[in-house]
């Protein structure tokens, strides 16, 4: 799965990530069991 988290924006990026993730999760983006980046890629 690729995520795009804008880097500039709203919110701290903890923020926007966990927005990306549920907007994934709400839109079917992301499936039950698939796997999510890591958190190291996520926070780069």
């Amino acid at each position: 799965m690729e995520l795009h988290v804008a880097l500039e924006g709203r919110g701290d990026r903890a923020d926007r990530i966990y927005r990306a993730l549920r907007d994934a999760v709400l839109d079917g983006r992301l499936r039950p069991g698939e796997r999510v980046p890591p958190t190291r890629e996520l926070a780069a």
